[in-house]
């Protein structure tokens, strides 16, 4: 398996952050607050932001699957997308137990970092989907800073528990595909 590949497919879930940090947690922990938010909007935006940080944490920090795992419903699936260097893109699919079971490792000795930078968000009735720009970093095995960025597309769907991710697919950017600018965001 190509490296860039590994470490995207471990990393990239949830997808991710050069010049990044927790100040994009806090802006949506924020927003929550937001009387301009209704109160879907604010319920998916602190599912989106439990699910950044759930996975988010330093080198040897374990990881709260328990909070990972409160974001998915019982059938939720994950899907990965990866460009190759060759063009090519490659394909992971997986739920949420082996996502953690193949990238949780990775993920504490890496001390991989990822925060939404931006978000589009449609709401109907008990459906939703974001399209949420992400960034991240990691520390390579040289102990060297690394950064990706991508897009997260999460479908969630209002439970009676409230709303939660029913599926969650990625797709890494890279050279041959930057993010669009119109998904960066005012911040940018």
């Amino acid at each position: 398996m190509d490296s860039r590949f590994a470490i995207g497919m471990v990393l990239g879930g949830s997808c991710v952050l050069a010049g990044l940090g927790v100040g994009t947690l806090a802006r949506a922990a924020q927003d929550v607050a937001s009387p301009l938010m209704t109160a879907d909007e604010a319920a998916i935006d602190r599912i989106i932001a439990d699910l950044y940080a759930s996975i988010s944490g330093p080198v040897a920090q374990e990881r709260n699957w328990d909070a990972f795992d409160s974001v998915f419903t019982q059938d939720a699936r994950l899907a990965a997308w990866f460009p190759q260097l060759d063009g090519s893109v490659a394909e992971m699919k997986m739920t949420p137990s082996e996502y953690k079971e193949r990238s949780g490792p990775m993920l504490v000795a890496s001390g991989f970092s990822e925060t939404e930078v931006n978000r589009e968000l449609d709401v109907y009735g008990s459906i939703a989907h974001a399209f949420s720009t992400y960034r991240g970093e990691y520390t390579d095995a040289r102990g060297e800073p690394r950064a990706i960025a991508g897009i997260n597309s999460i479908q969630l769907v209002k439970t009676n528990d409230g709303w939660r991710v029913h599926s969650l697919i990625w797709q890494q950017a890279g050279d041959a595909l930057p993010i669009p600018e119109r998904y960066l965001g005012a911040d940018r």
